[in-house]
């Protein structure tokens, strides 16, 4: 629907009517006791009365917006629980200008329907593992009703002699689990994402074994209270009625951070922090957002240390998500985003700006990565690695405690509190090295390894792409990924977009030469393009 007009100043107090400004929101109520307008509708501001939506389009609609009549159609639905406005333009009106119309952009309030009854996420666990490592699965092999009523509980450990690994669900008797020598009973297989999010911050679970499986595993159950959309409807209304985004906007990003097994108490931070953008950049929605898998938290880290105010650098390989991840941190929480590439010719000036000319003369332009970091939003330096040291130095006063700089040719510059730096770097690239210490020190480091799904990506993505077809793609990327961990081809043959393209031109074009166009051809090697496109060839004969 179309903006609506507001008139402004018939029943409001000249205080309230000077307190208006672009950007207030105001609630709109039916008048139902209207006798000569069956269509009215009054507007509110923090419950006084301000004025009316503009019945008569001839006398009191601007130009472009709406009258009163199909806005009462709508909220006479019964899908519609509210609707509010906000102000963007006002023109005078009335004898002596005395009275204001006002521009206003709709926000509805749904009625929710979304299922809100929680069940108890009970979900069934494969548990196995070398009975050398798990030395009391043989005993709940052997009698597995010993082991029922509570008796074993599931946490998140680390049983690797060396140490670094990722934590994984482990099974305990739950007596004996903090003994020193104590003996774990299995390990969970393929834990869900869900399981992995529920034990997070050391909690533990109650599991139990139901049943004996083959090659030396077992079955158990273990109850998740798990989040429904319903849990978060007051903090959504709260972002329609602040005029952040409209209802499914909102609605898709929840649902998202539902499907990635996101705490909810990160997704509450994630909606009461939630602010306009006001930075002049549109906020983008990456067309591949980042799928957070059983093994890693990464958007769940990253979602937490944003909200903490910190500065954040990802490392990993090419392929590894690192921009997917800051795109899609950006769009859930509503920031514009301004990227930089980071190289070895980098200066002050890309960084901070310089003297530009314009039909004036010359006057200095600040660089879109400072505008960003003053306006609110986010900004991201990719490859800081490969930036000489003495231009990464300029980072350090923005990103510690003061969070300001002085621009040479400028003045002082000082950063909005919601924004963040966001860095990115490869450590094996040519043309990178060691990041200074003191720079490095400034940023939260997040190491994401090589574990991306690439089957569930292309699933999401091309949803109607051939079963078969999909797990070839993924046989592929293992080879490519094996290729380059072995020297044999350059990281430039790692490319998702690639398979993408592929996977959605077949449609029209045979599987085989969409995939040596888009996989094979995009390295700029010849020894690449030909190592990759024999391993195509060999995988999809013609």
């Amino acid at each position: 629907m179309r903006n609506i007009t507001i008139l402004v100043g018939f029943e409001a107090s000249e205080a309230v009517i000077n307190s208006l400004a672009p950007g207030t929101m105001v609630e709109l109520r039916r008048e139902p006791a209207n006798l000569t307008d069956p269509c009215a509708i009054q507007a509110f501001l923090d419950g006084n009365l301000v004025g009316y939506v503009a019945a008569d389009p001839k006398k009191t609609v601007l130009k472009g917006t709406s009258s009163n009549a199909p806005v009462a159609k709508q909220m006479d639905r019964d899908e519609v629980a509210g609707c509010w406005a906000k102000l963007i333009a006002a023109y005078p009106y009335g004898e002596n200008n005395k009275c204001m119309r006002w521009e206003a952009e709709l926000y509805w309030l749904p009625v929710w329907t979304d299922k809100e009854e929680k069940d108890d996420g009970t979900m069934t666990l494969k548990i196995g593992g070398s009975r050398v490592t798990y030395g009391e699965i043989i005993n709940v092999l052997g009698d597995i009703d010993a082991y029922k009523g509570g008796k074993l509980l599931v946490r998140l450990d680390d049983l690797s002699p060396s140490g670094g690994s990722k934590p994984v669900p482990i099974v305990w008797v739950a007596a004996t689990m903090n003994e020193r020598g104590a003996s774990p009973a299995g390990m969970v297989v393929d834990p869900p994402k869900e399981l992995s999010a529920a034990l997070a911050g050391g909690k533990a679970l109650t599991v139990e074994p139901t049943k004996v499986l083959g090659g030396g595993n077992y079955e158990a159950t273990v109850s998740l209270e798990t989040s429904t959309l319903g849990d978060f409807h007051q903090d959504m209304e709260e972002v329609i009625k602040k005029g952040i985004m409209q209802a499914r906007d909102i609605k898709e990003r929840v649902n998202y951070l539902l499907g990635q097994a996101v705490p909810a108490n990160l997704i509450h931070g994630v909606l009461q922090s939630m602010k306009r953008n006001e930075t002049g950049t549109k906020v983008v929605r990456p067309r591949q957002l980042f799928l957070q898998t059983a093994e890693d938290d990464y958007l769940t880290r990253c979602l937490g240390y944003h909200l903490a105010g910190k500065n954040i650098r990802l490392v990993g390989e090419k392929g590894a998500g690192k921009n997917t991840l800051v795109y899609t941190v950006c769009w859930v929480m509503n920031k514009a985003l301004a990227r930089v590439q980071g190289n070895s010719d980098m200066d002050k000036i890309d960084l901070l700006g310089g003297q530009a000319l314009d039909e004036h003369g010359t006057h200095f332009e600040l660089s879109s990565f400072v505008e960003m970091l003053m306006k609110g939003g986010d900004v991201v330096l990719d490859e800081i690695n490969s930036v000489k040291p003495e231009i990464a130095i300029i980072l350090h006063s923005l990103a510690d405690d003061a969070r300001s700089i002085e621009v040479p040719g400028y003045g002082f510059v000082e950063m909005h509190p919601d924004a963040r730096i966001w860095a990115t770097m490869n450590e094996d690239y040519v043309g990178t090295g060691m990041l200074n210490s003191a720079t490095a020190d400034r940023f939260v480091p997040i190491f994401l390894d090589d574990q991306m799904d690439l089957g569930k990506l292309l699933k999401e993505m091309v949803p109607d792409a051939d079963g078969k077809v999909v797990d070839s793609c993924v046989t592929l990327y293992g080879k490519l990924r094996k290729a380059v961990h072995d020297g044999k081809c350059s990281s430039d043959v790692i490319t998702t977009r690639g398979f993408i393209d592929a996977l959605e031109a077949a449609k029209w074009l045979p599987v085989r030469t969409a995939l040596l166009d888009n996989v094979g051809s995009r390295p700029q090697d010849r020894d690449d393009r030909n190592a990759v496109c024999g391993y195509i060839r060999e995988l999809f004969p013609a």
